[in-house]
């Protein structure tokens, strides 16, 4: 697991044989920051890129491996609006994100959690 992640100019490096199942845009928290981006769901991790306009006050990438997590789960942003994900390593570091058709995501990533 990689907070920056091993990336280029363009973007993290694919493993050999990954693709990309989905893409959303998305906001990391770290704290009570917001980050925005894109959340990629691969067939070998999840991936989270800063968009470039964040580059200019700080630039965030995350890449978790299916193996290194724990749990995902939903969380209601604000208390009511649906479209939270609560990402859990098996190290208890917690990822949380606001994304809309988190359905499909949380799917994806439990399909991969059950091999």
């Amino acid at each position: 697991m990689s907070l920056y992640g091993k990336s280029n100019q363009d973007g993290f490096i694919f493993q050999e044989g990954e693709q990309t199942l989905l893409e959303k845009l998305a906001n990391l928290f770290i704290g009570f920051e917001s980050i925005g981006g894109k959340l990629k769901i691969t067939n070998k991790r999840v991936i989270f890129e800063s968009h470039r306009v964040n580059l200019v006050i700080q630039k965030h990438g995350l890449d978790i491996e299916y193996g290194e997590i724990a749990s995902v789960g939903e969380k209601n942003f604000l208390g009511f609006i649906p479209n939270g994900i609560v990402l859990t390593t098996k190290t208890g570091q917690e990822y949380k994100f606001v994304v809309w058709g988190r359905g499909r995501i949380l799917t994806t990533i439990r399909s991969f959690l059950n091999k």
